[in-house]
């Protein structure tokens, strides 16, 4: 696109939660709300935790984090297994996801969750 007031061409912009076209030449601009498709979904996922043998005090801590319990309660939930650790909406889910996937900790999510 070219820019009506001088002539450059104008480029796309995105960040955060802020879109919309920008001219470097003369800095004219026109913007919008910009809403990811993440922070749209309104669905709340459950997460479940999956039995693990190979436990140590970190992967056990972010359980207690997670979860609002314990250390003793955390080890016992990872060593059981098939518990629903935290119920949340997608962008909090996917925080969450990123962690455990780090950790190294087997985890199921319930509605299928496609980030």
């Amino acid at each position: 696109m070219i820019c009506e007031q001088c002539g450059n061409k104008i480029s796309y912009f995105r960040k955060d939660s802020t879109q919309g076209w920008l001219c470097p030449g003369c800095g004219w601009a026109i913007a919008t709300s910009y809403i990811s498709e993440i922070d749209q979904d309104i669905t709340k996922y459950s997460l479940f935790i999956k039995a693990a043998e190979n436990i140590d005090r970190d992967k056990i801590r972010l359980i207690s984090k997670i979860a609002g319990v314990n250390f003793l309660t955390a080890r016992q939930l990872i060593l059981t297994g098939n518990v629903c650790i935290i119920r949340a909406r997608a962008a909090e889910m996917k925080k969450t996801t990123d962690k455990l996937r780090t950790a190294g900790i087997p985890f199921e999510i319930v509605p299928e969750f496609r980030y």
